[in-house]
This record gives structure tokens, sequence and C-alpha cells, in this order.
């Protein structure tokens, strides 16, 4: 519908238009100094927002969410932010942040983060404990603990995990497998002999019914613009960032493999 981006980096702030294009979704955007002037700062506005993002960077971050939560008091407001969420949490919650966006800027993420504050009355009860039981996936890690982590983590949710040390064996592992027998592939971006962008353009290309339309997950540190380009290009649909935070992970698998999550299991692509 409407969204509000406000965010110190101009390209940020452009990267974020160019990738709601054509969703429907009206995005206006500003340097947080443009629009929360001090004359400005304790007026309620006048304009309706169903949502704003706000780039995160430094001390100011939490003088202009509050400043946003006195013009907007009803708005949710998600924080825009490459640093982690432990770090800054207990200064944005008190400041008037709902929840949190890691960088880069996934549409994919977008949608995770207001499905959880449209579903925040559901009780806890509710929940499936399970999200991914069922799924199969495929990861290209070359670091050892961080796939083991990996594992891990979606082993306590039901899923199991084939992990490949570059993107070189991670083409030739989707190549060789059934139509169908991974949910998702995991992809870090930099590995020895073959990169995660280089690596999901190849599976793209393969000749076979799945390789179009199977959910690549890049799983990088970077929070740049151009890594967020260069990931679309490659065919990457979504975004987890490292050190790997379980609640994002899951949600994310669980929104691109269109987990029922009243229902629980894991729907094949």
């Amino acid at each position: 519908r409407r969204m509000l981006v406000l965010d110190d980096d101009a390209e940020s702030r452009s990267n974020i238009q160019c990738l709601m294009q054509d969703t429907g979704v009206q995005v206006d955007d500003a340097a947080p100094a443009d629009l929360l002037s001090p004359a400005e700062q304790t007026q309620k506005s006048e304009q309706v927002y169903d949502v704003i993002l706000l780039g995160w960077r430094d001390e100011d971050s939490v003088e202009n969410a509050a400043s946003l939560r006195r013009r907007y008091p009803e708005t949710p407001i998600l924080a825009l932010t490459a640093s982690s969420w432990i770090d800054i949490a207990g200064d944005a919650g008190k400041a008037g942040i709902n929840s949190f966006l890691q960088r880069p800027f996934f549409m994919t993420n977008l949608k995770i983060q207001l499905t959880d504050l449209q579903n925040s009355s559901i009780p806890a009860e509710d929940a499936v404990p399970d999200l991914l039981e069922g799924c199969h996936f495929l990861a290209a890690e070359d670091n050892e603990l961080n796939a083991e982590i990996l594992c891990e983590l979606l082993e306590m949710q039901g899923a199991t995990c084939k992990i490949v040390e570059n993107g070189k064996l991670a083409v030739e592992a989707f190549a060789a497998a059934e139509p169908g027998t991974y949910n998702a592939i995991l992809m870090d971006v930099q590995m020895p002999v073959m990169g995660g962008y280089e690596a999901s353009r190849m599976i793209r290309s393969l000749d076979r019914p799945d390789a179009a339309s199977i959910p690549i997950v890049a799983m990088t540190a970077n929070a740049f613009t151009d890594d967020v380009a260069d990931a679309l290009e490659a065919g990457m649909q979504a975004h987890v960032a490292k050190p790997v935070d379980t609640e994002v992970l899951n949600r994310t698998l669980a929104e691109i493999t269109r987990v029922n999550y009243k229902q629980g299991g894991c729907e094949s692509q």
C-alpha cells in the first residue's frame, strides 16, 4: 500500500525503490534529517503509512526512532540494520521500533516481518514447533563449524540438510538429484573454487523443470547495495545474514517454501 523509507544513504533508498517496483506499493523516501526537523519532531503527521523503514546506523537512530513514533503513533516501524539485533534491541524497543529488518534489503524478508507483526496477537500455543518438518535443503558452506551449526538448526525444526563445500559441488549435487529433492538451496556467497553468485547463475541455467523455481537463499554478512544487486541478478530470492539468527532462518525458509503455519509440514516446490 504505502511505505516510508528513511535512510541517510541515498543509494540504499534508491535500491529499495527499485526492488519495490511492480509490487503495487507506493514508496516515499527521504533522509531522516529532511523529514525530522526540530520543528516537526513533536508533531503528529497527517500522512498515513502502512509501514516505515528506518535506516539504523548510529546513535542518532535512537532519536530518529523516537521522533518517528511521536509523528506516527500507530504505524509499524522497522529498523533496517546491518548490526546484530541483540546489540540494539533494547534502545530500539524503548524508542518505539516494532521489529528489525536485516540488511541487505530483500522483499521476502520484509514480507516475513510484516506477517509476524500481523500475527503477533495469535496465542503462542497455536504456533507450530516444527515449521520446516519434512523439508530437505542443499547448503553450500565451506566453513565446517558454520555447516555443523546450520545442520543442527535445521534438524531442530524437523528438516534435513545436505552440505557441500563450494558452489561447484552445489551445482553438481542439484543437477544429480531428482527434481523436487530439495525445497531450497542455502548458498554462501564467498567460497573457494566457485562462489555463490556464479553457482546460482549456473543452477538457474540448468535444463531441468525446477532450475528456475528452486528458492536460493544468499548467506552472507555483506550488507551493501552492490551485494543485493549481485544476489538478485544471480537469481537469489532471499537473504539470511551471518551469524545466523535462528528465528530469521526459520521464518525465511518457511516463507519461501510456503509452509502452512497452522498445519505444519513442508510443501515441495
